[in-house]
């Protein structure tokens, strides 16, 4: 499978004029390498469709906390200005509680009786996470300010999840009606009628790799002549789903068939909420955070260059 990423890289090229006396750059390339670590908030995405929801269910969408890892490398054509790639490590999540309940209407037992099937949620909740490794291409600002660098980044980069799996967790409540002789059932557990407060379903999500674009911002902090401190907020969002979603399965079926033995089985095992049709297709997921690292810095120089020295508002050019 191959797309063409489309990289969004427009910024304004304000360059700030540097306040501090004695500032010292040089003409010509330079070579910078990165490694930070970082965390912040994420989510997938998920929206639930009104349409199929039942108007007895109540559904809390959250995302989740997630850390990053960063390698890259930025080659600076300009003092000011270069293009970068680099490989993410990176976590994406978020978390569905529900309560209420849903009715499936006119289902048939074992004896081919028609019932109305209700399944109870009480505080029910699905955590979803998705690792992804993630290449990103970008464009590179770095814009001399007092006695740091201004960091700019922007580019897009191409997803492929490599861990995805979800937990569910909560107490589940399955009951029948058979309205002929008005009879509810309850606390049969052979005959598919039963409260199972310990219903802890998990299992892989079904996914896809994607496309994201992102952004970053901070401030490169000088330690030595080729070491800076690396401080960042930098913020990711897909533009297509990382996640198949689909409404193949019935919500919330026990998973341990042989304990049911003779009992009907109209809704398949449960599979996560992804597969249920509750979700709208489509989720984008998105990340915030920030991140912390070092940058090795290589400048490219020739034997001979001019390199200027701003001394008091004079620029001087000189050779080496």
């Amino acid at each position: 499978m191959k797309k063409i990423v489309i990289l969004v890289s427009a910024l304004l090229s304000l360059i700030t004029a540097a306040n501090a006396s004695h500032w010292k750059t040089y003409n010509g390339t330079s070579s910078h390498f990165e490694l930070t670590v970082g965390g912040g908030y994420t989510a997938l995405g998920y929206q639930f469709d009104n349409n199929v929801l039942p108007t007895s269910m109540t559904v809390k969408n959250t995302g989740s906390w997630t850390v990053k890892g960063h390698i890259g490398y930025q080659f600076f054509f300009l003092k000011w200005m270069g293009i970068g790639v680099g490989a993410n490590f990176q976590r994406y999540g978020g978390a569905a509680q529900l309560d209420g309940s849903m009715v499936w209407n006119k289902v048939t037992d074992t004896d081919g009786e028609m019932y109305n099937h209700t399944l109870s949620l009480t505080k029910w909740k699905q955590k979803d996470q998705i690792w992804m490794v993630e290449i990103p291409v970008s464009l590179c600002f770095a814009i001399p300010v007092n006695n740091v660098f201004l960091t700019l980044e922007a580019g897009g980069m191409y997803g492929i999840p490599v861990i995805h799996n979800y937990k569910g967790d909560g107490t589940t409540r399955h009951t029948g009606y058979y309205e002929p002789w008005h009879l509810p059932l309850h606390d049969q557990p052979d005959h598919g009628f039963y409260t199972e407060k310990g219903f802890h379903p998990d299992g892989d999500i079904k996914t896809k790799s994607g496309f994201a674009v992102f952004g970053k911002i901070g401030a490169a902090i000088p330690m030595t002549d080729h070491l800076q401190l690396l401080v960042q907020a930098y913020g990711h969002y897909y533009l297509s789903s990382i996640v198949k979603t689909s409404n193949d399965q019935a919500f919330g079926f026990r998973n341990d068939r042989a304990g049911m033995q003779e009992a009907h089985y109209f809704m398949e095992d449960y599979s996560s909420l992804s597969t249920t049709g509750l979700i709208k297709k489509d989720p984008k997921p998105w990340n915030i955070g920030v991140e912390i690292g070092i940058r090795l810095v290589f400048p490219h120089r020739s034997t001979h260059c001019n390199c200027q020295w701003w001394d008091s508002g004079q620029n001087v050019d000189w050779a080496k």
